[in-house]
């Protein structure tokens, strides 16, 4: 307002001050805006349990991997066996543009529906009627992979439709709820593995999916409030629109080319190593890493550690610290100094699967320019970022059988990849931010 007309105002005041409407000041809210609120905390919960399931059961794979080298399939190469994780993986994260076109239908619902379905019977099928290497790769690597999949999208772009379509906002709420279900599902395994009861581990992690799953479907509502922004297609290669977007890429998938490797390998290769550990004990110490990634994830998505310390600098952090954690287990296997590095690992999977999507709208948003549906940019990286995953896992596993010293020398090209990749991002940000002391 033009400081003139602030000095007319206050040298002839008006001439007497309007009566307050007290009507307006105790007039309850419109029923709609109390409805929207509602479906958000509806779909808010809804979110949490699917995350429970979608991280919570990829992340847990590591006490079946053991149990299926050692017991169920003990003449299967590593490597075979570790596609079922890759494939489940890899599946999690590319079954975005399926998702929302599902979304965009208005069938969202009925997915979910069909999805959970799906995903508890190939739960249950998992050790109750897989004999053979291939069926278990169809019903967890698979099927599994698929319902995980679509319900991850599914259950974000809902969620997000409640806060004016920020998706990467929406990404990383409730995200601690994932490594809940991770403990839960390793502690179940933990459970079961121990007594040899693998068609009682099945039937009770397809009833915790089923139960689960249905009370978020019961849950989940869409705001019709936002829709969508329509516009233009956005180019493919949208994604690598300067040199600081191409090295975040690059390194981006460094980091997912190993990250998935404590969880997936570690009960295995701790038990089947030479610290000689028994798989109880691995498990638990894997449950421990777990445990340390419930509060570390809701951490770094908080809105303070987000303003004080930066999303963006988190994630290299993090990156840079799970690269250096598998160094000192791959020539030291013992169990004191496994258990240390899992608690500092904790600290790495919460961060990374917290603030992942933020990071990449970072790096991959328009200028302003250009109009960038941000759902569909997040697809196309994390498809690339599953592909790399799932190529890391069987890496690993066959790096480890490859010779007498192949299971040090797999702990240690994990971190190496993984510190890179730590460092190629540092280095994009830096590009893109030169003040050191920014929160970014």
């Amino acid at each position: 307002m033009d400081a003139r007309i602030l000095r007319r105002s206050w040298r002839n005041p008006p001439p007497h001050d309007p009566v307050p409407n007290t009507n307006e000041l105790v007039t309850p809210p419109h029923p709609s805006d109390e409805k929207e609120w509602t479906s958000r905390k509806r779909t808010y919960c809804a979110q949490a349990l699917i995350l429970f399931n979608a991280y919570g059961i990829p992340l847990s794979f590591g006490p079946y991997l053991e149990y299926y080298y050692n017991t169920m399939y003990p003449h299967t190469p590593l490597w075979q066996l570790s596609l079922i994780p890759a494939v489940q993986v890899f599946l999690l994260f590319s079954m975005g543009p399926v998702g929302r076109w599902l979304y965009d239908h208005r069938v969202y619902r009925t997915s979910i529906f069909f999805a959970t379905l799906l995903g508890s019977a190939c739960l249950a099928v998992a050790g109750s009627n897989c004999r053979q290497f291939w069926q278990a790769l169809i019903a967890q690597g698979v099927g599994l992979g698929v319902s995980l999949g679509i319900l991850l999208a599914i259950g974000r772009l809902s969620l997000s439709s409640h806060y004016k379509n920020n998706f990467p906002l929406a990404s990383m709420i409730s995200a601690s709820a994932g490594f809940v279900g991770a403990l839960v599902y390793t502690a179940v395994g933990y459970g079961c593995l121990r007594v040899n009861k693998i068609m009682l581990l099945s039937w009770l992690n397809a009833a915790i999916t089923l139960a689960t799953l249905l009370v978020a479907l019961g849950l989940v509502r869409r705001s019709k409030r936002y829709t969508l922004p329509a516009g233009p297609p956005t180019p493919i290669l949208s994604i690598f629109r300067n040199t600081s977007s191409s090295l975040f890429l690059v390194g981006f998938f460094c980091v997912f080319f190993s990250l998935f490797a404590w969880p997936v390998h570690i009960v295995l290769f701790l038990s089947n190593g030479p610290g000689h550990i028994w798989p109880e004990t691995a498990t638990i110490i894997l449950m421990a890493t777990f445990g340390i990634a419930i509060f570390f994830a809701a951490y770094a998505a908080n809105p303070y550690s987000r303003r004080s310390f930066g999303p963006v600098n988190t994630f290299i952090a993090a990156s840079l610290l799970g690269g250096l954690c598998p160094l000192s287990p791959a020539w030291m296997p013992f169990s004191e100094v496994v258990s240390g590095y899992s608690v500092a690992y904790g600290t790495v999977l919460g961060a990374v699967l917290a603030l992942h999507v933020k990071v990449i709208s970072v790096f991959c948003s328009g200028d302003g320019k250009v109009f960038v549906d941000m759902p569909t940019q997040v697809s196309r990286v994390m498809s690339l970022a599953g592909l790399v995953a799932a190529v890391g896992i069987v890496a690993m596993s066959a790096l480890a059988t490859a010779g007498e010293q192949g299971l040090a020398w797999a702990w240690t090209v994990s971190g190496l990849v993984m510190f890179v990749g730590g460092l190629l991002v540092g280095v994009a940000r830096w590009l893109r931010c030169r003040g050191f002391y920014v929160a970014i």
